[in-house]
């Protein structure tokens, strides 16, 4: 495949400014451009060079890593601050949009319809497991994503909640007639660094309330 316009952005916290190191590195001469928003951080780490950043006050959560989205043209890729990623991930990402002509993903979930609850999944298709072929998904993990800005739609704005960036994606495509496809994967793809604690342990302690709410709004 020719060479092509591509753009990764990722979100932030302080606690990860380790981590994000390992995942800018990772990804670094594999785009045209990383994109990092910096939430509660009070300095740019020096390991950024020229890659473009905006310091945020967090009010968001995960879904900073969708600001100033809708200035973005070509393949963008979300990325996740806790994730090391392999040398031809942004190649295989960009083929399977290309193939299917719609935003791409490692990590995803189907449900039951009408839906439970959100933590009452159908299928779960891990970023972190073998994921056997290609599958369509109701819901796709942003930190391992990709579209082409022809596909899909999509601003800052549209995402009205914090840290439920998974789910204001998937209700955009819904609302777009967008499908989101999960890549075939083996396990160990991906890296995990393993931060202490996750958006998905601060949740689930909080029922999934939410979350649930959201979901029935679209499936």
């Amino acid at each position: 495949m020719k060479k092509v316009s591509s753009i990764i952005q990722i979100a932030s916290i302080p606690e990860r400014e380790k981590m994000l190191r390992e995942t800018v590195y990772s990804l670094r001469y594999q785009a045209d451009e990383i994109f990092v928003a910096f939430n509660n951080y009070d300095h740019i780490p020096d390991f950024l060079g020229r890659n473009e950043c905006i310091q945020l006050n967090n009010l968001t959560g995960d879904a900073a890593k969708f600001y100033d989205i809708s200035l973005r043209e070509g393949y963008i890729l979300t990325c996740d601050d806790d994730l090391i990623y392999p040398l031809d991930y942004v190649e295989y990402m960009i083929s399977g949009v290309y193939k299917y002509k719609c935003p791409c993903t490692l990590h995803g979930k189907t449900y039951t319809i009408p839906v439970i609850a959100f933590n009452q999944i159908l299928n779960n298709y891990q970023c972190l497991s073998d994921v056997k072929g290609d599958g369509r998904v109701d819901i796709g993990g942003t930190g391992c994503m990709c579209w082409h800005s022809d596909y899909l739609k999509i601003k800052y704005s549209d995402f009205k909640s914090k840290n439920m960036a998974d789910l204001w994606f998937a209700k955009i495509c819904h609302e777009q007639n967008v499908k989101i496809m999960c890549l075939d994967h083996r396990k160990g793809y991906l890296n995990y660094q393993g931060p202490v604690t996750t958006i998905w342990d601060e949740e689930k302690a909080k029922g999934f309330i939410e979350q649930t709410k959201l979901l029935k709004t679209f499936l």
